[in-house]
């Protein structure tokens, strides 16, 4: 991963959006570091902080052991790991810091098993010589050893109480050994036929279980009041394989085994039945242990997994897979917050026990589920079965309600009018009249009472696709060639023979206002079924599209269209299309209920996209595949099912608390992998953890990649098409970088999303919170992003041609798609006449004045170092607009300087002898001043910026001092007079700028007069050097040095006055001539040439940067908009562009790179003619030297 770099601002030289033009990447480990590189939004740094500490205390702790393990314990106080191997070593483990502070050797070959006194103060162990060690703690000394079994101890367990230790083996015997004993002889209490590889004591001590290779397991009565103590209460025995262990729950109402099968068989020790069978592990269980609560079991086995079970409700099995070896062992902590494992991979690894996701199991009693819908309050789940039962189920708990028996056969479709509660099915009808014709019977029949409420016969109809309107009214089947529409009462209301071939799929609108139809042959209709007529073809049936389903969007906005390999998006209003989405398989969309979301089911996953622009949000991929799925209306959760299985499964995107959501089983995975990115531990980039979701924040990796300055996988993820949104906060992965000034991720950003952004400008859609970073960033390839984020408008239906030059229409909307009439009435429009175009951006703008966010926009196109961000059609058409807004502004204070002007040199030039008349300047003199104090309070700090400003407070300042001289009586200031001239003149030249016919002479007069400055500082150094010079010839020295200066400055100027010279006055007069009048005036034409040509080539820059400082100051004005954040799309409707312009530009740059090859081309055959030459020489000169060695030979 790359380190935090910082790059400073004059380095920040980005790749171009060209790809052929493709810069390599510079090399991002240094040193630099970007100006303002604390401003970080406390926002972003609170939520980014919260989720780390979501993601560290999730994920597991691993700690890696010396060597392979066995068994394991935990001290009472939770701080030592207490662990055995087969190397013969027992060790301790600080759980907190990691490190091992114990490693005894024990005289045994291999450690099988291992028990902890619950004092922590001795430790028992033994294996293969069956002779069992007891250990004291702290140390490990071995202490004393028991004696008594035959062949290898595969478990040892402790009692409570501490005051007996059992123990069991290959030998088949079950013993109990006295702890208070020296030396104890274990007496046998119960035996096997087999070997015995599991043992398990209830939480009080008065069980026992064990179970066995020969697949028996033995519940023992330990001791107690009952008079069956001391026995084997039962022997479970059901033809399995080998048991490998077992355990009683918390209160003893369960036992569990784990099977050589991979399975885990539990029994309730009241009934001894069977109560569970779980299935999940591929291999034999090793381990397992209940949760302390009992809600939960949490096994280990051979197969490297652990899984944790959910014995209370309908919840699907949790895997933990991070071992890469057996699981050997498994402690859950009290608080039943964490487990502890130990595998073969030398490994110790603490896990926090997940939470089971709100799923619920739909009981169907082996019965195949054909269809599931919701009811329309989202309470009530109904589910027909293949035997025409229908059932409901609540939705909270997935507990059943009711069940009928429908009394239909030969069921050959069903529609489901969930508002209603009401199943429409069709059966097959004989024709009383006619043997041989079969019509088709409807049957309208409750889902909450399984009762027949209507039945209607419809002669004729081959029924393919139908489907019912929201309230019931119409009745919509597909046929043959034909849509036949029927109301509520069963009564033909219109029919449509507008389709070619079967009508496969129907839909209408939430109003039954329209009606969309498709064709087998890939035909795609739009009807109107108030007024009864066909409104659109909208595919033909040349396009050969085969089509599985329509369907609304629930605004009645937008039709989707699912073929076999791909999606396409209409717009119902605009009647065309809008986008394609390939997703290939999709078998049913759906949409939240605030229609920002879009879901897309397949067998294997649920794709969810922002329907803002079409793009993915999330994958969610699912364990196994599914058959179909229903959504809730109030998209708080939906329905899968697979056959007899039938699951609820919660909505991600209404979950209020911390969860990943993403592949099923891959939880852990994943969040292990985000915590390696946050840990900076550089995992191997995974492409399907890209497309998982964190929420309730929204964010995915690529979020994460950015606040971590990972930009080698966030350009990696953006390349394979990775999800780039904004957050719930409004954060997306480029407003990260560019927050935290991380350059080398706002270039993965740009380069990752290059092509996206080229082939479908609706990428740019969250853009809009980041332009102004890349304004105030100056990235170098930010004009391309402009102008490819103002294209042509989404909306293909838009008019080609008008009756009248439009000019430039400019067109402000939050929507991103709007029709013709937002820019001229429909009759100014035609099919033929003046070709004009529609151009839209991609992203919304800040245009509400002297709001925020519009104010940092501005700022940051004044400020931007790219000034090619200028000749941007998008932000030539947004400084234009919002100049015409604000004008008014700039207009009525260069009005109000105009009349002080004016006055004042009515003063001047007739009054300046009088006090009188010099009020009138000064009333309005304070008008200015008002303005000026409004601005300081408004702006602040701002203010004082703009030399301007300043010049505005000199002028005030000389002013307040002329006038009050004047009322002493001083009417001799000329001097004062001739400065505040002098400014006025100045500051009323500025105001030129507000008209764009003068705009371009005003920045010529500046850059003249700043280019001039070097000029003039050379040539008054030259002057007074001169006038020293003629001071030092002159003998008689009659003037002192000042009147030299006045005598030589009009000499440099060209008034030559040599009556008195002598022979050196001469030489000095000749060096003036040559170095200021001529030298001079040749270096000064030079630079206003220059001068000239730079501003003349970048006259639309400079317009257009003078326009964003006028603007910039209007809108501080508005301060009552502050708030007022709102953004908009910005439109534009135009004359169509001259395509032999266009064609003459393009022929320009080719020639001028035809004229670059041939000068290009020179130089190369000239560099060959000199390494042909070089190459002659030294062939020549190697000749020599080898002449001479022969010579010498």
């Amino acid at each position: 991963m790359s380190e935090k770099i910082l790059l400073n601002q004059e380095e920040i030289e980005m790749k171009s959006l060209d790809h052929n033009q493709a810069a390599p990447m510079p090399n991002l480990r240094s040193n630099q570091v970007l100006p303002n590189s604390e401003n970080i939004q406390k926002s972003l740094r609170d939520e980014m902080k919260s989720l780390r500490d979501n993601f560290l205390s999730t994920t597991p702790d691993t700690i890696i052991t010396p060597f392979k393990g066995t068994a394991l314990s935990i001290t009472k106080d939770r701080t030592k790991y207490i662990f055995s191997s087969k190397e013969s070593r027992i060790a301790v483990c600080d759980a907190k810091y990691k490190r091992i502070i114990v490693d005894r050797v024990v005289k045994e070959k291999e450690i099988w098993c291992m028990a902890v006194c619950f004092s922590d103060t001795v430790v028992l162990a033994a294996g293969t010589s069956g002779v069992i060690r007891k250990l004291q703690m702290p140390n490990l000394t071995e202490v004393d050893s028991f004696r008594g079994h035959s062949g290898e101890v595969n478990y040892i367990r402790v009692s409570h109480d501490d005051k007996f230790a059992y123990s069991a083996g290959d030998d088949g015997t079950v013993r109990e050994w006295d702890l208070s004993q020296k030396s104890p002889t274990g007496s046998v209490i119960y035996t096997h036929s087999g070997k015995i590889f599991g043992m398990g004591i209830s939480m009080e001590s008065s069980l026992l279980c064990t179970c066995s290779a020969d697949g028996v397991m033995k519940i023992y009565r330990l001791r107690g009041d009952l008079t069956d103590c001391n026995t084997v209460l039962k022997s479970l025995q059901e033809n399995y394989e080998s048991l490998w262990i077992c355990r009683f729950s918390p209160d003893n109402s369960l036992v569990a085994a784990g099977s050589e099968d991979s399975n885990v068989y539990i029994w309730s020790t009241t009934t001894w039945d069977k109560v569970y069978t779980l299935i999940g592990h591929t291999s034999r269980v090793r381990c397992m242990n209940f949760t302390n609560s009992g809600n939960r079991l949490i096994t280990g086995g051979i197969d490297n997994l652990m899984k944790v079970w959910d014995l209370k409700g309908k919840k699907e099995h949790i895997t933990l897979a991070l071992h890469s070896d057996w699981v050997r062992a498994t402690i859950v902590s009290p608080d039943d917050m964490h487990c502890v494992s130990l595998g073969d991979d030398c490994k110790i690894i603490k896990w926090k026990i997940p939470a089971f996701d709100r799923e619920y199991m739909l009981k169907s009693d082996n019965a195949t589920i054909k269809h599931m819908w919701i009811s329309a309050n989202s309470e009530t789940i109904y589910g027909i079965t293949d035997h025409n039962v229908i059932r409901s189920w609540e939705a909270a708990s997935g507990n059943q309600m009711t069940e009928f028996q429908v009394q239909l056969v030969d069921i050959l479709h069903l529609t489901v009018a969930s508002n209603l509660a009401h199943i429409y099915f069709y059966t097959p009808s004989p024709d009383p009249e006619d043997e041989e014709t079969i019509n088709v019977a409807i049957h309208l029949v409750s889902a909450d009472t399984g009762e027949i409420t209507a039945v209607t016969t419809i002669k004729h109809a081959t029924i393919v696709s139908s489907t019912v309107s929201k309230d019931g009214k119409f009745i919509v089947l597909g046929t043959k060639f034909t849509l036949d529409i029927y109301n509520e009462y069963f009564k033909p209301y219109h029919s449509f023979r507008a389709h070619t071939s079967d009508v496969v799929a129907v839909a209408l609108t939430s109003d039954s206002k329209f009606l969309f139809s498709a064709s087998s042959d890939g035909g795609l209709i739009m009807s109107n079924i108030l007024e009864k007529r066909t409104d659109k073809k909208l595919l033909k049936p040349e396009d050969q599209r085969f089509i599985t389903q329509l369907k609304v969007s629930t605004n009645d906005e937008n039709l989707y269209v699912l073929h076999t390999l791909f999606i396409e998006i209409y717009s119902v209003q605009m009647r065309t299309k809008l986008f394609t989405i390939r997703e290939p398989g999709v078998k049913h969309v759906n949409f939240s209920s605030d229609n920002t979301k879009l879901f897309m089911f397949s067998r294997h996953n649920l794709n969810t996209y922002n329907i803002d622009n079409f793009s993915l949000f999330y994958r969610q991929v699912f364990r196994a595949p599914t058959s179909y799925i229903t959504f809730a209306n109030n998209s708080k959760y939906w329905v899968l099912y697979r056959g007899t299985s039938s699951k609820i499964s919660p909505n991600p995107l209404s979950l209020g608390s911390f969860a990943c959501i993403g592949q099923n089983g891959e939880s852990l995975n994943y969040r292990q992998y985000i915590t390696d990115i946050i840990r900076d531990k550089e995992p191997r980039h995974t492409k399907a953890f890209d497309k998982w979701i964190i929420v309730p924040n929204y964010m995915n990796a690529l979020h994460f990649y950015a606040y971590y300055n990972a930009p080698d996988y966030l350009q990696k993820a953006l390349e394979d098409d990775g999800p780039f949104f904004a957050s719930k906060s409004g954060h997306t992965p480029l407003s990260i970088a560019l927050q935290l000034k991380y350059v080398g991720c706002v270039r993965a950003v740009i380069k990752g999303l290059g092509l996206r952004l080229k082939d479908n400008p609706l990428n740019f859609y969250y853009f809009d919170r980041s332009l102004t970073q890349l304004n105030n960033l100056g990235y170098s390839g930010l004009h391309r992003i402009y102008n490819l984020m103002f294209a042509s408008s989404i909306n293909r239906a838009m008019p080609k041609f008008s009756l009248e030059k439009p000019g430039e229409i400019y067109v402000e909307n939050p929507n991103l798609l709007i029709g013709p009439t937002e820019f001229m009435p429909t009759e100014y429009y035609s099919t033929d006449g003046i070709s004009i175009r529609f151009k839209q951006s991609y992203c919304k703008f800040a245009l509400v004045p002297g709001s925020d966010e519009s104010l940092e926009f501005i700022k940051s196109l004044v400020d931007c170092k790219n000034i090619k961000i200028y000749e941007s059609e998008i932000i030539r058409i947004l400084l234009n607009n919002k100049w015409e807004r604000l004008r008014w502004i700039m207009v009525i204070q260069a009005l109000i300087f105009m009349a002080f002007a004016l006055l004042l040199s009515i003063h001047t030039v007739r009054d300046r002898n009088s006090s009188t008349f010099i009020y009138a300047p000064l009333g309005v003199e304070i008008v200015l001043l008002l303005y000026e104090v409004f601005q300081i309070v408004v702006n602040k700090l701002e203010y004082f910026k703009d030399i301007l400003n300043w010049v505005d407070l000199v002028k005030t300042a000389l002013f307040v001092a002329y006038f009050v001289m004047i009322q002493m009586g001083n009417y001799e200031n000329n001097s004062l007079l001739a400065c505040l001239l002098f400014l006025t003149l100045m500051r009323g030249i500025s105001y030129f700028r507000l008209f764009s016919e003068t705009r371009y002479y005003i920045n010529l007069l500046y850059e003249v007069i700043f280019d001039l400055i070097p000029f003039l500082i050379i040539f008054y150094y030259s002057a007074v050097g001169f006038s020293m010079i003629f001071m030092s010839l002159d003998r008689e020295k009659e003037s002192d040095f000042f009147s030299y200066v006045t005598w030589g400055y009009p000499t440099d100027l060209g008034n030559y006055d040599t009556s008195e010279f002598d022979k050196a006055d001469w030489l000095n007069y000749f060096l003036v001539t040559l170095l200021i009048s001529i030298v001079m005036l040749s270096l000064v034409v030079s630079i206003l040439s220059d001068t000239y040509g730079r501003v003349n080539e970048n006259s639309l820059v400079a317009d257009s940067q003078a326009l964003a400082q006028m603007i910039y100051e209007c809108e501080l004005l508005y301060f009552w908009n502050r708030g007022n954040n709102q953004s908009k799309f910005v439109f534009l409707c135009a004359e169509q562009e001259d395509a032999n312009l266009v064609k003459s530009n393009v022929t320009q740059k080719v020639m001028k790179l035809k004229g670059l090859v041939t000068v290009l081309s020179k130089k190369i055959n000239s560099n060959r003619r000199l390494m042909k030459s070089l190459k002659t020489k030294f062939m020549e000169d190697t000749d020599k030297i080898v002449s001479g060695f022969n010579d010498l030979a």
